[in-house]
């Protein structure tokens, strides 16, 4: 029974040898494995810095392009719709019109800092039409109407 236990010096050996070769060819692996995962961790970097520098080029290109021509439009309908909406609430002369229409475009302009409509921002877009849809008479505007229709009652005698 001892005989079938024992392990020669040569078995020893060549199980050792073995095992080393094993041991090798593991180490060999793991290091290939870290080698790719360095490489994956390095494009990930990579990948974050580019990404962030188009994200940073795409902000620079939103907060620099004014309205396009299909926007002013449709930011000119929301004011023209808004003073029409005005003048019909108030039973208003139609020779008052500008100045509503004054008010309103001082209104979207100072609300984003510019002296043109012109010069609002692509960006701003969404938030122009909500402006001039949500402008609300004031006792500012209530009394630029009341001159006006007192000149326009002048001019007829």
């Amino acid at each position: 029974m001892s005989n079938e236990l024992a392990i020669t010096s040569e078995q020893m050996v060549e199980m050792t040898r073995n095992l080393v070769v094993s041991v090798t060819g593991l180490a060999g692996q793991m290091k290939r494995m870290m080698d790719e995962q360095k490489k994956i961790q390095d494009e990930q970097r990579v990948a974050r810095v580019e990404q962030r520098e188009f994200r940073d080029k795409v902000d620079e290109l939103l907060n620099s392009t004014q309205l396009q021509s299909h926007e002013k439009s449709r930011l000119h309908a929301a004011v023209g719709e808004k003073v029409r909406e005005i003048i019909n609430s108030y039973a208003l002369h139609d020779k008052v019109r500008w100045v509503v229409y004054k008010a309103v475009w001082f209104k979207v302009n100072n609300h984003f800092g510019v002296t043109r409509y012109t010069e609002i921002l692509r960006k701003d877009f969404r938030e122009a039409l909500s402006v001039a849809n949500n402008f609300e008479v004031n006792d500012y505007l209530l009394d630029r109407i009341d001159e006006k229709m007192t000149e326009i009652q002048q001019m007829k005698f």
